[in-house]
């Protein structure tokens, strides 16, 4: 038992470097402050130097996993709640997606490992940042898990340049601070390179501060009311009122709403709330919107009443067997303002089973996986005068597509989610922050709805306003200020190719003098 137990621990010690890089990236992410921030990556590299080519695969899995096990746990919690998996698939699930999730960096380590042959030494160095950036750029993520976004979390200044390349430039600079520091350890020159990084560290900062005093001008403004009426799993609210659970939870939204508003007029007679939001799946119910005008529902009757517009989630029952999860839009008048929004980016295991268009029998096999009609793409939508770029849940994680709805030329955009499926506190914190990414990069100011928290208002600075309590009934109502529908940022005119087109450009020009000093 003991040379068992000897075994095992000479295993892990072979690969303590990794390890110890999982585990500095993880704490480093949010919600942990970003305390290892820029040297997490110095112990993988250190690995990589002294690895061969299957050593560094193993190494970079081992980190990769840990990485993902402790930062995205809440995995096992949203495929056991909202798939309705047992705990072992579910904790199955959590692994597979840790082996995956971050396996960039396995083809970052083999590309490294077969460019370093041939060439220079010095110059094989150079090329650990920029090929780890080209593999994170390049390799599809169901989560986006880089750094630019601990600079927002943190209130890095920063971050303020995000408009420009993208938050994933600023992950590229967060590469090249961690590299300064391992060039210090690796060649000890401790003053040369380690003041390197705070020249570049205090750069990207006042870069940030400068950039901060040219944002566009939001002369423009509405008045918006978001309600969190603390409605989480829908089948616990099934279980737990029966069949009236549709009445009592339009009827929570409603009396939130109206209460909001009275009292909202009460201080500012003068004044009226333009825009009221609830939350992803808030209205309960599966609608058929054929004739939804000519209806008398508590949609209708309530957006006429208090002259105002609703943006509601919702399920669209677009034919008799099929749903999707979507967001409804009602005007003042108490009329349909715009076709409804179909969820694009469905999640796997909540809401489509994945593998199951080319393998439908799992279907059979799962038929407690829900199977949700697929929307088609980013599309902004007319409501209370406005165009807004409308995002479901975790499509915010994702810059392509808000920047394909800025590009659109909208005003600014809401967020619909409901991160009841997940933990307390890592998934909302990381879903939340990463949104306002989103904001920096087009400029446009988000408002966050969620069935249990956190709700917000995102400004276009990528600063949050007052916060939802979680686990909470509450409403808040913001003056959301926003810019011209015609503002461009840098990014949504140059996207990340301008970004790519630079490493790539680095790249290549290292590795052709690398090669010619080798030789």
């Amino acid at each position: 038992m003991s040379f068992f137990f000897k075994s095992i621990f000479s295993k892990i010690n072979n690969y303590k470097l990794p390890l110890i890089s999982g585990v500095l990236q993880a704490t480093s992410y949010i919600p942990f402050p970003p305390w290892a921030l820029f040297f997490c990556l110095v112990p993988l590299w250190f690995f990589w130097l002294k690895s061969d080519f299957k050593r560094s695969v193993i190494g970079t899995l081992v980190c990769a996993f840990v990485a993902s096990f402790i930062g995205f746990h809440w995995i096992a919690i949203t495929v056991h709640d909202f798939g309705q998996l047992p705990w072992p698939l579910a904790i199955l699930a959590l692994s597979g997606f840790s082996l995956v999730a971050n396996v960039y960096l396995v083809f970052a380590a083999l590309t490294w490992r077969f460019l370093s042959i041939y060439i220079d030494n010095d110059f094989s160095l150079w090329l650990l940042p920029l090929i780890t950036a080209i593999f994170m750029c390049f390799f599809p993520s169901l989560f986006p898990f880089h750094f630019g976004y601990a600079w927002i979390y943190a209130k890095l200044p920063g971050a303020q340049i995000g408009d420009i390349f993208g938050m994933t430039s600023l992950a590229l600079l967060t590469l090249m601070i961690n590299f300064l520091i391992f060039m210090a350890i690796r060649q000890k020159k401790y003053l040369a390179y380690g003041l390197s990084a705070i020249v570049l560290f205090i750069t990207i900062n006042s870069l940030g501060v400068v950039r901060s005093q040219f944002l566009p001008e939001e002369i423009k403004s509405i008045n918006a009311l978001i309600v969190q009426a603390n409605f989480g799993n829908l089948e616990k609210q099934m279980s737990l009122h029966q069949s009236r659970f549709r009445e009592v939870i339009t009827d929570k939204y409603l009396k939130l709403s109206t209460n909001a508003i009275d009292k909202w007029r009460s201080i500012y007679p003068n004044k009226n709330i333009d825009l009221v939001v609830w939350p992803e799946t808030a209205y309960p119910s599966y609608l058929d919107l054929k004739n939804f005008n000519s209806l008398s529902n508590p949609l209708n009757t309530f957006t006429k009443m208090y002259d105002t517009s609703l943006a509601t989630g919702f399920y669209h029952a677009v034919s008799n067997d099929r749903v999707a999860n979507a967001i409804l839009y009602v005007n003042t008048l108490g009329e349909l303002a715009d076709e409804p929004t179909h969820k694009t980016i469905l999640l796997a295991f909540g809401e489509y089973l994945p593998f199951s268009e080319t393998f439908p029998i799992l279907k059979k096999w799962m038929p407690m996986v829900a199977d949700f009609v697929r929307g088609e793409g980013p599309k902004s939508r007319i409501i209370t005068g406005l165009s807004v770029g409308p995002m479901i849940c975790y499509e915010s994680l994702f810059p392509w597509f808000s920047r394909e709805l800025a590009n659109q030329q909208t005003n600014l955009f809401i967020n619909l989610t409901n991160d009841s499926w997940y933990d307390d506190v890592f998934e909302p914190n990381q879903h939340m922050y990463i949104t306002a990414g989103r904001a920096i990069e087009n400029r446009r100011p988000v408002i966050r709805a969620t069935n249990t928290g956190i709700s917000t208002v995102i400004k276009s600075d990528g600063s949050v306003m007052s916060l939802s309590p979680r686990d909470q009934e509450w409403t808040g109502i913001y003056k959301v200020s926003y810019p011209e529908r015609n503002y461009q940022t840098p990014y949504q005119k140059w996207g990340k190719n301008s970004f790519i087109f630079i490493l790539f450009a680095s790249t290549l020009l290292i590795v052709i003098i690398g090669r010619l000093k080798f030789n």
